[in-house]
Parts: C-alpha cells; sequence; structure tokens
C-alpha cells in the first residue's frame, strides 16, 4: 500500500502531467492555427455554439479551420490514445456528406508540416484530374497516367466512404481499395479481379520496377472504372 495519496508523493504529480499536457495542446493548437492560416484559412480555436455547425450540437471540436473549398473540424487527442479513435469514428459519423465538412485528427505535439492531410475532393476535381491523366496516356506516358490514375482512385474512396476513419487517417493501399468497392458494390466482380491485377502493376512501377510495361488500355480501363464509379448518385 502507498503511503502518499493519489497523484504523487505530495499530490502533484498528476497535476503536473495534466498541465504538461495542457499546454502540449495549446502548442499543438497554435502551430497548427499558423500552419492553416498559411494557407489562407480562418482558424477558430475553441469555437463556440454560434460557430460550430448544427450537426455537432453536443459537442464542442479543438479548432475550426474555414477554407474557400474546405472547412475542417480539428481535434487534438494524446497520441497513442484508443479513445482519440473512437471518438473520432464517432463523429465522423456526425458530418453530412454532402456538407463541406471533414474532419482532421492532430496528435498532441505533433508538428502540422508532418501532418498527411486528406481533402476529399469535389466531382470537378475528380474530373479534371482523370482528363489529365487521360491526356498523359494519350501521350505516351502510360507509367506515370497509371500512378496518377491510382490516386485519383484513392481520392474518391475517400469521398465515398468519409465515416471510414481508416479513409480519412492514413494513406490506403490499391487492394484496400479495391476490395471496399467491391465489397459495396460499387464495382463488379470482374472489374475487381482485372482492379486486382492491375494494382499490382502499379506497385510495380510504384517501387522502382524499370521493367514493368503498362499498357495504354490498363490506363484506359481504370480510368473507365473512375469514371463509373464517381458517377454513380451516392457519389
Amino acid at each position: 500500500m502507498s503511503l502518499y495519496p493519489p497523484g504523487g508523493r505530495f499530490g502533484l504529480e498528476t497535476s503536473v502531467v495534466s498541465t504538461s499536457a495542457a499546454e502540449l495542446e495549446r502548442n499543438t493548437l497554435e502551430r497548427l492555427r499558423e500552419d492553416f492560416e498559411a494557407k489562407g484559412y480562418q482558424f477558430l480555436a475553441e469555437p463556440g455554439p454560434a460557430q460550430t455547425p448544427e450537426f455537432l450540437a453536443g459537442h464542442t471540436p479543438d479548432a475550426l479551420a474555414l477554407g474557400q473549398n474546405d472547412k475542417v473540424i480539428i481535434e487534438i487527442k494524446r497520441q497513442g490514445s484508443r479513445e482519440a479513435k473512437i471518438s473520432l469514428a464517432q463523429l465522423v459519423q456526425k458530418v453530412p456528406r454532402s456538407s463541406g465538412w471533414r474532419y482532421l485528427l492532430v496528435y498532441a505535439g505533433q508538428d502540422p508540416s508532418e501532418l498527411i492531410d486528406f481533402p476529399r475532393p469535389n466531382q470537378s476535381q475528380v474530373d479534371q484530374a482523370t482528363k489529365e491523366a487521360r491526356k498523359l496516356e494519350r501521350l505516351g506516358y502510360a507509367r506515370a497516367a497509371m500512378l496518377e490514375a491510382w490516386s485519383i482512385l484513392e481520392a474518391l474512396a475517400r469521398r465515398i466512404y468519409p465515416e471510414d476513419i481508416r479513409f480519412s487517417l492514413r494513406p490506403l493501399s490499391p487492394m484496400q481499395i479495391v476490395e471496399r468497392l467491391a465489397m459495396d458494390g460499387e464495382i463488379d466482380a470482374e472489374q475487381a479481379k482485372r482492379l486486382r491485377v492491375l494494382s499490382s502493376l502499379r506497385n510495380s512501377v510504384a517501387h522502382g520496377d524499370l521493367d514493368a510495361r503498362i499498357s495504354g488500355d490498363d490506363v484506359r480501363y481504370l480510368l473507365d472504372v473512375i469514371e463509373s464509379v464517381s458517377a454513380h448518385p451516392t457519389n
């Protein structure tokens, strides 16, 4: 049995840790402010009810970042916190798909420059990127067009599944994308089969296999699938 009261020998340990954690969160918040404002966003730390979107009723985010075409709800959590991921997963489900808002989870002490921030694309962005990839293929740059096409499909997957925390917080492998689209009926069995083959080709190219051969037919097929998926009413 400890001879000392909870919180440390003199009852100060918990206070010191809490203060340190609070300072870390404040410092992270200020660095995020600098980063977002440098990009032209309006940054609101600890927004009040009038500034918080209605679908977050009862929850106050750590900050909001308001851009011209992008609105971000920011949560700062302790590194390695299981509660952070569960909390964010629950909150993401509250965001209406067509609201223009998205969530960003930042760990206290994390350098904003190290964040991999994944905004969801709108339809015009997907269409424009697809046109650019088709142009690359027509010009004979099939390898570059293949990599571009897979990046478009990944961006499209983030748009289709905004409630899936795995799609919001880290890069996705081509196979993850294919399997999720197939599972949900966004692509049929034959499309999934061919995309699995193309994902292997993509990985070879991305990781330096200069002997890998990508045909124009491969690229055009992938881009046709992208256009088909992005044209679905729910997307």
